[in-house]
């Protein structure tokens, strides 16, 4: 089966540079293990560690059920030089704003809602 072509290149992540780091200090550790020490869920890491073994960084060192990867010497930016992306900052102030303005409109909304309840019962 042929692997769609990559349409941009990518950095690597900080959760990559975490994986990457781990496997570099703690040699023939199984991705479980990475995952309680790096503090990811063992599903992302098993992502990370299939993508960066692709990629050349880590190689998967027994056949067994948990298998155990090493580091590869690939040179790597470590997570001290992590930058994120402005955009997505940006994005995510964005989106902090609208959903601040959406929690102030709805409780306008309650605050109605409630005087009309109780001048319905005061009428009635």
């Amino acid at each position: 089966m042929n692997q769609p072509a990559k349409t941009r290149s990518r950095t690597m992540s900080m959760e990559q540079r975490l994986v990457c780091e781990w496997f570099q200090v703690n040699p023939n550790t199984t991705r479980p293990q990475c995952a309680a020490g790096v503090g990811l869920d063992h599903k992302s890491v098993m992502r990370k560690v299939e993508s960066l073994v692709q990629s050349g960084h880590l190689v998967a060192m027994s056949d067994t059920r948990f298998r155990a990867f090493s580091y590869t010497g690939k040179p790597f930016p470590h997570s001290d030089a992590y930058v994120a992306n402005q955009k997505w900052l940006a994005q995510c102030a964005r989106h902090a704003d609208l959903l601040a303005n959406h929690a102030a409109v709805a409780d306008i909304v309650a605050a109605s809602v409630r005087a009309m309840v109780l001048v319905g019962r005061a009428a009635a």
